[in-house]
């Protein structure tokens, strides 16, 4: 396996299942991928995927109960909504919210009618489109222009939002324990010519009579493995057409909490057209303030450098709560998701016209070198339970293959 990942420790695990030998490498100096627990600012907080969607129906959902994790069941609704120069009163604020709803369903309906069309090119006539399109980011880590209705619209329909108190990162660590990783000892090339395929690495070449990739379309694109053959066009082209979007997280944290807000306060902020972030105050009753930075805004902060999205942040505090406020902050910290050597981004979008580029990036090499992650599934995407699925989607599949 290549990537310990949330898919790369489930194709492991089912490997393991069948008494074969595996071995997972990963670059980082950590299992998880994009989907980590950290616990730097006293609180655990998940840095990438955090939340168990559509959890009725979520595979996931059932080890944690296992696990005995604290399950928390969440809402997405904004209290509290500032739109350009002042905050909405609490009529605008439904207003926005019907708004919000309305364009969701008419992605979904045209994705229904098959229509592989950009989300932007459905999004209601409102005073409110500039916003809309900035919860589309926070959701799919695109922009509303680059995202496709029919990708969009194929994500499984199941009740439930779900958080675990100790972090979801916490809980794929766990249910991975026991496969066999190597750590800080990332893949450079594949060589699928031989009888064997042969992966090397720093520490050598590994070979094996199959391999499952289940790093990054980010990384894919960019050309961090060597393919020997090179990869079929087919294969270039489901990655180029899965772009990893940019999901980029803020954490502040308030001695107390912040300001008069209840747990779990959602609140959305959107200052200008070009501007927007969701915050999260008092995070599971905690000391923690979560902001959410999705799309092209994202990327603009992060280039910006260090501490732009922090500065952004403390903006939208002081709007709701006053400067005062905002200057309680006693930490605080940034993801940085484009800039993660092992990622390049956060999760994948099928981009318009491109739906059905995610059954390409599922599809083997030669029954030899298979793939896993969020961007090879189809009802799953951009979440870990995709990642988890198929992985052992991927993993059968080469058990199979060896019969």
């Amino acid at each position: 396996m290549i990537g310990a990942g949330t898919a790369g420790l489930a194709a492991g695990r089912r490997v393991m299942e069948a008494g074969r030998s595996v071995l997972v490498i990963e670059a980082a100096d950590h299992v998880g991928g994009r989907c980590v627990t950290d616990m730097s600012l006293g609180t655990p907080f998940d840095r990438g995927g955090s939340w168990l969607h559509a959890a009725t129906a979520n595979p996931l959902t059932p080890w944690a109960e296992r696990y005995g994790m604290t399950i928390h069941e969440d809402h997405f609704e904004p209290s509290r909504v500032w739109h350009g120069e002042e905050e909405l009163s609490a009529e605008a604020r439904l207003d926005f919210i019907e708004a919000r709803d309305d364009a969701f369903a008419a992605m979904r309906r045209a994705g229904a009618d098959g229509r592989d069309v950009p989300v932007a090119t459905v999004l209601p006539d409102s005073p409110y489109r500039a916003a809309l399109g900035h919860v589309a980011a926070w959701i799919t880590g695109h922009d509303p222009e680059e995202i496709s209705t029919l990708d969009e619209s194929r994500f499984v329909e199941a009740e439930g939002d779900w958080l675990l108190n100790e972090g979801l990162g916490s809980l794929i660590a766990r249910h991975g324990a026991g496969v066999p990783v190597r750590l800080s000892c990332p893949a450079g090339a594949i060589d699928y010519s031989g009888p064997a395929v042969a992966v090397a690495t720093l520490a050598g070449t590994i070979r094996a009579p199959r391999a499952i990739v289940t790093v990054s379309t980010g990384l894919l694109a960019a050309g961090g493995i060597a393919f020997t053959p090179a990869l079929p066009d087919w294969k270039a082209r489901a990655i180029e057409e899965l772009p990893l979007g940019l999901l980029n997280k803020v954490v502040l944290r308030f001695p107390g909490g912040l300001g008069d807000a209840g747990a779990d306060q959602w609140l959305s902020y959107f200052p200008s057209e070009g501007e927007g972030m969701g915050l999260r105050a008092n995070w599971l009753g905690g000391e923690l303030t979560v902001c959410f930075l999705g799309g092209r805004f994202a990327r603009d902060m992060e280039l910006a450098g260090p501490g732009a999205a922090t500065d952004f942040a403390r903006q939208a505090v002081a709007a709701f709560f006053g400067p005062a406020e905002a200057g309680r902050m006693a930490a605080g910290d940034e993801t940085r998701w484009l800039a993660d050597p092992h990622t390049l981004g956060a999760y994948s979008g099928a981009r318009p016209g491109r739906a059905e580029a995610r059954a390409d990036m599922a599809r083997p090499l030669d029954d030899r070198v298979f793939f896993a992650g969020e961007a090879c599934s189809i009802e799953w995407f951009a979440t870990v339970a995709g990642a988890h699925l198929t992985g052992i989607a991927a993993a059968e599949a080469a058990l199979a293959s060896l019969d």
